[in-house]
């Protein structure tokens, strides 16, 4: 259950998500990246490979930073999708040792102090001009079609209540449809929208890792891969 308005307090929290924009294949950013890690630091940065069904590959580079003063475990994840290669997605987690969590503005320094300098290094090593960006990954769609518009705008309806779970039917009756009317939606365009009708970060990534499962359910039964959709979580 899903609840806006009351939230149970979690000692884990999530660092914001940045992403970078590649002239290059996304594999072979990661295979330099993670030389330069070994190379540049103390660091010892772990990857692998997550198969999902029909062939779609999520391709990890963790970087292991360490315990500090206010955070453990924390994990910098630098992660590209084998149909989307050009897009590399940047995000962390860590185990605060605090009561309360951090401010948002502690999350942006954390993730750019450990993997902005290692960047640098592979502006100038490959004489590159990369930058990160911050926020969801959004792909640029702007809108959905005329009725997927309507059942997502039902569903939102529906599902924005104080006190009340979201309404699954809708939901899933909004899966069928884009399946059934081949829309093209990924998961990252859905949690965008998510996040513009006024959902949370965190029920947004509830619900798209259902949008997601869904999408591949149809999409495995029905043997074709070009609808299906890849959740890291």
């Amino acid at each position: 259950m899903i609840n806006e308005k009351k939230r149970i307090k979690s000692h884990r929290y999530e660092l914001p998500q940045y992403w970078i924009s590649l002239q290059t294949n996304g594999t072979r950013f990661l295979d330099r990246m993670e030389e330069i890690i070994k190379n540049n630091s103390s660091l010892i940065p772990s990857r692998y490979k997550q198969s999902f069904m029909l062939g779609e590959v999520l391709d990890r580079l963790s970087i292991e930073i360490g315990d500090a003063k206010y955070y453990r475990d924390l994990n910098i994840i630098v992660w590209v999708e084998s149909k989307n290669k050009r897009i590399v997605g940047i995000d962390a987690r860590a185990s605060w040792m605090i009561k309360d969590p951090p401010p948002p503005e502690l999350y942006s320094k954390l993730i750019l102090k450990f993997f902005s300098p290692f960047l640098g290094i592979y502006n100038k090593q490959f004489n590159a001009s990369l930058h990160l960006e911050q926020g969801n990954l959004y792909t640029g769609r702007s809108n959905l079609p005329s009725q997927a518009a309507t059942l997502f705008k039902r569903f939102t309806a529906f599902s924005l209540r104080p006190y009340k779970p979201p309404d699954w039917d809708s939901l899933y009756h909004f899966i069928r449809h884009c399946h059934a009317c081949k829309v093209k939606l990924s998961t990252h365009e859905f949690m965008h929208f998510l996040r513009e009708a006024g959902f949370s970060e965190t029920s947004s990534r509830q619900i798209t890792r259902i949008y997601a499962h869904g999408r591949n359910i149809l999409s495995y039964f029905n043997r074709d891969r070009t609808y299906l959709q890849v959740y890291y979580d």
